[in-house]
């Protein structure tokens, strides 16, 4: 199916026609999903968006959107040979020591195997930094507080929260964040390239040049929640790093233990998104407890 041409030279047209417009409809959905809270089909249109980016389907190997890997039944062979070598997905070749003779064992010729790492080095290794910060209350602040004027300035002081190492029941290691009941809390990330990546997106199959940017979506994944609390985009094509960050409350729920996941997902590329799981604890720290630094 991917590999059918146009009958006609008025279907290109109209294809290129139909992308175009299929970029503004879908960023105004990702704008309500944002609105609605709504994480799972904020991630769903991220997915698409990505998709019709690349050429791709979500169902086919991330893999395939290197050259000489796509749409040819030759390739199958490559990709079978690559998975018995421990390379099932983009990012396990993109962070391989020695992806060059993973191609070539893989089955490609050397000028495929050329070809298909100059596409490579173009793709962002990415690194994710992430801290969790705490509001300071004030000396005396508190329920016997005086009201202050909405006018008055006043300064907001964020203390950093390490984590905390847990050893469950089961005898697994858990890192996780104690606060206070109702606390403002503020997640700040730092987004880095191992790499240099190029500032031109590799989108073969698309017919306009693009920069590759990142969407950071911050919600509670659980099913029966499925919350998107915040969505944030971050572009770096000179610095190669984006600070961002997120503001939001813990629970007002004492000895609660909620996670959250950041999902870091290319506004481009299929196969590179990111996710970080935050624990958090509501009801200070517990004695024994070892900390520990990301």
């Amino acid at each position: 199916m991917f590999q059918l041409p146009v009958p006609i030279s008025d279907y290109t047209t109209d294809l290129k026609s139909a992308l175009d417009n299929s970029m503004r409809i879908l960023q105004a959905m990702l704008d309500i999903c944002g609105e609605e809270a709504e994480l799972r089909s904020a991630l769903d249109v991220i997915l698409l968006l990505q998709c019709l980016l690349q050429g791709t389907h979500p169902a086919r190997s991330s893999l395939r959107v290197l050259p000489h890997l796509n749409h040819k039944s030759s390739s199958d062979k490559v990709l079978k040979r690559l998975e018995a070598l421990g390379i099932s997905s983009l990012p396990q070749l993109l962070e391989h020591e020695s992806p060059v003779a993973v191609l070539s064992q893989g089955g490609l010729t050397d000028r495929q195997t050329r070809e298909a790492f100059e596409v490579l080095q173009k793709l962002p290794k990415l690194r994710i930094h992430w801290k969790i910060y705490a509001r300071k209350l004030e000396q005396g602040q508190g329920e016997e507080e005086d009201y202050k004027s909405v006018n008055e300035e006043e300064e907001v002081i964020y203390e950093r929260i390490h984590p905390q190492r847990v050893i469950t029941g089961d005898g697994e290691e858990v890192y996780i964040h104690h606060v206070e009941p109702g606390a403002e809390l503020q997640l700040s990330v730092q987004l880095s390239y191992a790499n240099r990546p190029s500032t031109i997106a590799y989108t073969p199959r698309h017919h306009k040049q693009k920069t590759a940017g990142w969407f950071l979506l911050l919600g509670d994944a659980d099913e029966e929640v499925d919350e998107l609390i915040a969505l944030r985009r971050a572009h770096m094509p000179k610095r190669n790093r984006a600070d961002v960050t997120f503001d939001f409350s813990a629970p007002d729920v004492p000895d609660t233990t909620f996670v959250l996941t950041l999902y870091v997902c290319s506004d481009t590329y299929f196969g590179l998104d990111q996710e970080v799981k935050i624990s958090i604890h509501t009801g200070g720290t517990s004695e024994g407890q070892r900390e520990f630094s990301c």
